[in-house]
């Protein structure tokens, strides 16, 4: 696992029509996995839930709720309250920062654990 620079994975998912951000989504919720060594998480139907379940419009809502819970088990991020959680998954523009606000508590645990690592 590797930290990912933010910015371009928002250049991405705008040059690519949302492609991009799907394979973001998906790198998300690996590497919370992996960090959160868990191997009960699926990342793969997370993403089919943004996607093919977007029809039916809740099953996206619910997977960015479990991602937020992920991320924060992941991370032992105290950051990352459910207050801010339904603020950054319902409301439509602020949404815009959610996979990068996730995505920077990831770095920072990455960071941090790559820190650990190299002090053993």
């Amino acid at each position: 696992m590797r930290e990912r620079n933010i910015v371009l994975w928002y250049v991405v998912s705008i040059l690519t029509f949302g492609i991009g951000f799907i394979v973001w989504y998906y790198l998300l919720n690996k590497d919370a996995k992996a960090l959160a060594n868990n191997k009960a998480w699926s990342p793969g139907l997370s993403v089919v839930a943004v996607t093919i379940g977007a029809i039916l419009i809740i099953p996206p809502l619910v997977s960015h709720w479990r991602t937020w819970s992920r991320v924060r088990e992941a991370t032992n991020a105290d950051g990352l309250s459910a207050g801010l959680q339904f603020c950054l998954i319902f409301i439509p523009i602020v949404n815009l920062a959610y996979s990068g606000y996730l995505q920077s508590k990831l770095n920072q645990a990455v960071s941090v654990s790559g820190v650990a690592a190299a002090l053993a």
